[in-house]
């Protein structure tokens, strides 16, 4: 945040050398489970962007302690109340790094605000919409959560900005192979510069490049990036993977040196410091060398090729560095994004820019869109790994096991972080009908995640015909496939309270897991009490409150319906009508009065009849009896202990929640009762089995 103002500020003294408009304003909400009340009451409101914008955001977020639940509706909408003015340009960029849980919920399309969590899905209607004429770009740190990414790159989409996913907020994960000059910023600080000159506008500034690497004993030279005539402001961003006391900073700084054409310049650029302690610092130059009292001594044309040479002070231990040199010029515009919108495994992710130079088409560019793949499927990778976690029960902390098992192996597990890296392909993007408008495709595989896509450009002004070279940055969530409503439904069962639960092990139709981390995507409709529980797995266990098992519930994820029926039903395929007449049926009492039903249940369809087969024993419910014990033995034959019943007992038997008999339990299955053995008849009529091929006549 301080390295982002610091590059919108001008310093106590010199010209003004910032990239936001004249009489910009700037505003700061915090928000955890609500909106924060600033330390600094001015921060309630807009502030104006001057020398001293600096210092009162560094003394307010000194004074602030992150933490707790995660409200983005509540932070959009306080953003937006401060944003009064539509005959402004009004942009905001969302920082967050959690889960949604806390109303006010933006609805996973992105178009709205909602006080509901169940309205928190893709066309929901009952939500107050988020004006479209103010820009938002939003910046988030890597998640497992679907939900989560959905609603980042939706928001964005839908309100004319970008979105930027960090892989874990503080590494910068460089696939191999990808070209000079192209180091996508993975880290917080590169984050902010892309998102911050995204809500600037999309014409002025824009990024030349971007460089990241290791400074140790050598000096590094930097691949070099090109710049076009009468460029008004040129800035070099930088930032450290470690802070810098001022005489430090000022040593380190001095090891930066700019060449234009091979000539130094360094003296024509302006020194923008983060404070007295700070990991990050802003070079800027109009092309002019100044006195002390800021009298002009030379000026220099801006077109060129430009190098950065890096030279680490023998005292300073080794850092790793960040750097982005940024161009504003609003002569040069650009338009980018991807088609369709929403993206989905086995798709395609179709890239388009489209340029203007003083607002007419910019033809015979050579545009590359650089994706990033992710090296496997993080939710199905995660799902797989046999890693648990002990959750944290810190209240403070509201992450799910599942992100806490993301991050423990994010920690403690490099190959696991392997196994994510990215992975580029580079495809080039082309002008078919000479309008200014390039596209491409790459078609998609089953991997789903946060992709991160690199425009590059190269271009000639077409008046003065100096070279132009622009980066531009975006993130897009792919969506996971089409979900196996059969394979995921695990099944149910009822609590030590009495309380009816599911397992639901989400997986797709070609074998991917959604994995752990995703219970916010999960939605319910039928009841009021749910609670979800991230078993780590890729399996949630969800537990009802006030249902009754023959209840109808709705369940699907990001939208995409996975069962719809009754709970007890839940993870029961389609049985056919049971045919009792077929069903092998024997009812019988013991000597203590207790009754025993072996059976063999039968089930019909249209065309055929078939055994229900074993392993349906928590299929089958029999109501009436004081106790009732189910046992599998197996082919299909089930032998069914009751207590405290008699032969007239009225009794309900139940499978997979169908009512299939209710009456006597003498005429369960149309067959008599066998009595209790008793007395001398007993012992008769245990004798008379023994004797082969001889009939008696009598009854019982």
């Amino acid at each position: 945040m301080v390295g982002f103002v610091n590059l919108l500020t001008t310093g106590n003294t010199g010209p003004d050398l910032s990239p936001a408009p004249a009489d910009s304003q700037f505003g700061l909400t915090l928000f955890n489970g609500n909106v924060v009340t600033p330390a600094d009451p001015s921060f309630s409101a807009l502030q104006p962007i001057d020398s001293g914008l600096l210092t009162a955001v560094q003394t307010e977020l000194g004074a602030q302690s992150p933490g707790g639940w995660t409200s983005i509706g509540d932070g959009l909408e306080d953003s937006l109340n401060q944003l009064t003015d539509p005959a402004r340009t009004r942009a905001i960029v969302l920082f967050t790094d959690g889960e949604q849980n806390r109303s006010r919920f933006v609805t996973d399309d992105g178009l709205g605000l909602s006080d509901t969590s169940s309205a928190n899905q893709a066309g929901a209607t009952n939500y107050e919409a988020i004006p479209t004429d103010v820009s938002i770009s939003t910046i988030g740190i890597m998640s497992p959560d679907s939900e989560y990414l959905d609603v980042l790159s939706n928001l964005a989409t839908t309100h004319d900005g970008h979105a930027i996913v960090t892989t874990n907020g503080t590494d910068y994960f460089i696939p191999d192979g990808t070209p000079e000059g192209i180091a996508i910023a993975d880290g917080i600080p590169g984050a902010f510069i892309q998102a911050g000159i995204d809500a600037l506008s999309s014409n002025s500034p824009l990024i030349v490049a971007s460089y990241a690497g290791t400074l140790g004993s050598e000096i590094v030279k930097l691949p070099k990036f090109d710049i076009n005539q009468n460029l008004p402001l040129l800035m070099i961003h930088l930032s450290f993977s470690r802070k810098f006391e001022r005489p430090e900073m000022r040593a380190v700084l001095d090891g930066v040196r700019i060449y234009k054409d091979g000539t130094d310049i360094t003296q024509y650029f302006q020194l923008q410091s983060a404070g007295s302690y700070a990991s990050q610092a802003v070079l800027k130059t109009d092309f002019t060398l100044r006195d002390d009292n800021q009298g002009i001594l030379d000026q220099i044309a801006s077109d060129g090729s430009y190098s950065i040479k890096l030279t680490k002070p023998t005292r300073v231990k080794d850092f790793d560095y960040q750097i982005i040199p940024i161009a504003d010029d609003s002569r040069l515009h650009a338009e980018w994004g991807l088609e369709p919108t929403s993206r989905q495994v086995f798709g395609a992710i179709q890239p388009a820019v489209d340029l203007f130079w003083r607002h007419k088409p910019l033809t015979g560019a050579t545009v590359y869109a650089h994706v990033l793949t992710p090296g496997d499927d993080l939710g199905d990778r995660l799902a797989r790994n046999p890693t648990i976690v002990e959750p944290n029960q810190d209240k403070q902390d509201p992450n799910s096991p599942g992100y806490q098992k993301y991050l423990y192996l994010l920690a403690k597990d490099p190959e696991f972080v392997k196994q994510l890296g990215f992975q580029d392909t580079r495809i080039e993007l082309t002008d078919p009908d000479k309008d200014g408008h390039y596209e491409g495709a790459l078609p998609l595989d089953d991997i789903s995640g946060e992709y991160q896509i690199v425009y590059q450009i190269f271009a000639q002004d077409p008046v003065l015909n100096t070279r132009i070279q622009r980066l531009l940055f975006e993130s897009t969530y792919v969506r996971f496939g089409e979900i196996d409503p059969e394979a995921s439904a695990i099944g149910s069962s009822i609590d030590a309270n009495g309380h009816p639960q599911l397992i639901l092990k989400p997986i797709t139709t070609y074998g991917r897991f959604v994995g752990p981390a995703n219970a916010a995507a999960i939605q319910i409709e039928g009841s009021q009490e749910v609670e979800i529980e991230d078993r780590q797995d890729g399996s949630y266990v969800i537990t009802f409150g006030d249902i009754r098992p023959e209840s109808k519930i709705a369940i699907s994820i990001l939208g995409q319906e996975v069962y719809q029926g009754t709970v007890c039903q839940f993870g029961k395929s389609q049985l056919g009508e049971l045919d009792l007449e077929a069903s092998k049926i024997r009812t019988k009492f013991d000597a203590d009065g207790v009754a025993t039903i072996s059976w063999q249940p039968v089930v019909k369809t249209k065309t055929q009849k078939r055994l229900l087969g074993s392993g349906k024993a928590d299929w089958i419910e029999i109501r009436g009896p004081e106790q009732t014990k189910i046992q599998d033995n197996g082919e299909g034959n089930y032998t069914m202990t009751l207590v405290g019943v008699k032969s007239n007992s009225k009794i309900s038997v139940r499978l997979s929640c169908d009512e299939v008999y209710r009456g006597a339990l003498s005429q369960f299955g149309g067959l008599s009762v066998e009595p209790p053995c008793r007395g001398w008849f007993c012992r008769f009529r245990d004798w008379r089995r023994l004797i082969t091929g001889r009939t008696f006549l009598g009854t019982r």
